[in-house]
């Protein structure tokens, strides 16, 4: 089970992901929600928690 100090470490991993495709993002889904992992769009929408979910069933992943 992952610590705290992993959880951390991996939602700063996607921030600096976020913030270095920024840009491309805000073009490419402007007014949508976008969930990254491992620094890559695995879902998008228009709604969060349905965006969440795909995220979640895609990937396993619940950082958010």
């Amino acid at each position: 089970m992952p610590t705290d100090a992993d959880a951390q470490k991996r939602f700063d991993e996607e921030q600096r992901a976020y913030w270095q495709q920024r840009d491309e993002l805000l073009h490419k889904y402007a007014g949508k929600w976008v969930a990254l992992v491992g620094g890559q769009v695995v879902a998008s929408g228009d709604q969060m928690n349905k965006v969440a979910a795909e995220a979640w069933r895609k990937t396993g992943s619940g950082l958010m």
